[in-house]
C-alpha cells in the first residue's frame, strides 16, 4: 500500500515534466494580403483572427503560430503579422515560398 502511494506521488510529480516534453502545438494560418487571413478554412481580418485564435487557445492550448505568407511580402504585411505575437502572447513563425522552397522570415 505504501509503495502504491509513493508510486502515485512520483507519477504526479513527473506529469508536468512529460507534458513539457510533448511536441508543441502549432496552429497554421495563411496570410492573404491586405490584412486578410485564413484559419481553419475561414477568412478573417486581423481582429477576427485574434478572436478566433483566442477561442482556439481556450479549447485547445497552442504554443505557436505558423503563418504562410505566400510568395510575396511587404514590410507592412510583415508588421501586421508580427503584431500577432503581442496580441496573442505566442511565438509566431512566418515563411514565404520561393521556387518551391520555404524560407523563414523573422520579426524585428
Amino acid at each position: 500500500m505504501k509503495l502504491a502511494v509513493m508510486s502515485m506521488a512520483a507519477l504526479l510529480c513527473l506529469a508536468p515534466m512529460t507534458a513539457a516534453l510533448a511536441d508543441p502545438v502549432v496552429l497554421a494560418v495563411a496570410y492573404l494580403g491586405h490584412g486578410q487571413f485564413t484559419f481553419e478554412d475561414k477568412q478573417y481580418d486581423y481582429n477576427g483572427l485574434v478572436g478566433a485564435l483566442q477561442a482556439a487557445d481556450a479549447s485547445k492550448h497552442f504554443d505557436a503560430l505558423s503563418v504562410d505568407m505566400g510568395s510575396v511580402i511587404s514590410e507592412l504585411d510583415k508588421g501586421q503579422v508580427c503584431s500577432l505575437r503581442q496580441s496573442l502572447q505566442k511565438r509566431v513563425h512566418m515563411f514565404i515560398t520561393v521556387d518551391g522552397e520555404k524560407r523563414t522570415i523573422f520579426c524585428n
